[in-house]
């Protein structure tokens, strides 16, 4: 199995209505995002998937959250914007980005902070539909 992956970083605030304390209230991060993408082969030019299609697509679903406010944003409408629900909205919305082609799995992984992460997983037909 052969696998790719990116980091980029963005900053945006949000709160945890339900949260714990100091999460209740609005504040920022500097999120870190992994982007990941797994295949079984390659293609003609010996890639599992173009590093550069990722970039461009990693980067413009990103610039849609850069610098907003996270609980107002249609994307999050209704839940929590905790790095759980973020990395499934940006693994879907990357995912609508890119020609999946002979990949098996998508992973988003998001840090909030050096030691806290959370991590959303699409595999195979998912990455096509």
């Amino acid at each position: 199995m052969y696998e790719i992956g990116l980091k980029r970083h963005f900053i945006a605030r949000h709160y945890i209505p339900d949260g714990p304390p100091g999460e209740r209230e609005p504040h920022s991060h500097d999120y870190m995002v992994e982007a990941r993408l797994e295949g079984e082969g390659l293609d003609r030019k010996g890639y599992v998937f173009d590093i550069v299609e990722l970039k461009h697509a990693v980067e413009a679903s990103l610039g849609k959250y850069q610098d907003q406010f996270l609980n107002n944003l249609p994307d999050l409408k209704g839940v929590n914007p905790s790095m759980e629900n973020l990395a499934r909205v940006l693994c879907n919305d990357i995912k609508g980005r890119i020609r999946p082609g002979n990949l098996k799995s998508m992973q988003i992984k998001i840090w909030e902070s050096p030691t806290a992460w959370a991590a959303f997983r699409i595999e195979n037909s998912a990455l096509e539909g």
